[in-house]
């Protein structure tokens, strides 16, 4: 196998591209734990007390990877408008239950989605960065209610120290 090394004017204006948009902050390189850090898939069913739900447990979904709720999502992510299994779907349900946005449940991770996590992430006085993962997981509340033969009982937003 022949490697040959790209030179030029070309090559050094892309590069002084880069570099200029990802100091802007335009272009993210992002870290070694988002590298290692797998994107949501999927959705998990939590159980949770606390709140007005005491003494009852209730269900709150969170995006997941598999069984894992320590995944990443961001802007540009499409996870599909099914409820049964889209982590984004579940991210912009309790981002309006809880934090009073008005997202439409499309399961697209877009400029209104990450407009709507960084108003969580101020709630949660955490670095307004628009990425969900494990820190903004762990910081954010989460819409938990307990459902009985006809309908929600009771309904409350959780942290997630309160599910399991």
């Amino acid at each position: 196998m022949r490697v040959t090394r790209a030179s030029g004017p070309a090559v050094t204006l892309t590069l002084a591209i880069t570099m200029v948009l990802t100091v802007a902050g335009l272009v993210g390189i992002g870290t070694a734990a988002e590298a290692a850090t797998p994107t949501c898939n999927n959705r998990v069913i939590k159980a949770g007390t606390g709140g007005t739900l005491e003494p009852n447990v209730g269900r709150a979904g969170l995006p997941s990877h598999g069984s894992d709720t320590g995944c990443l999502l961001r802007s540009g992510d499409r996870t599909g408008a099914d409820a049964s299994t889209s982590a984004v779907w579940w991210l912009q349900f309790d981002l309006n239950r809880c934090y009073g946005q008005a997202l439409t449940l499309d399961g697209d991770f877009g400029p209104r989605t990450a407009a709507a996590l960084k108003v969580a992430q101020r709630a949660a006085g955490i670095d307004r960065d628009g990425v969900y993962g494990p820190r903004t997981r762990s910081a954010i509340r989460w819409y938990t209610q307990v459902s009985g033969p006809h309908g929600v009982i009771a309904a409350d937003c959780l942290s997630y120290g309160q599910l399991r």
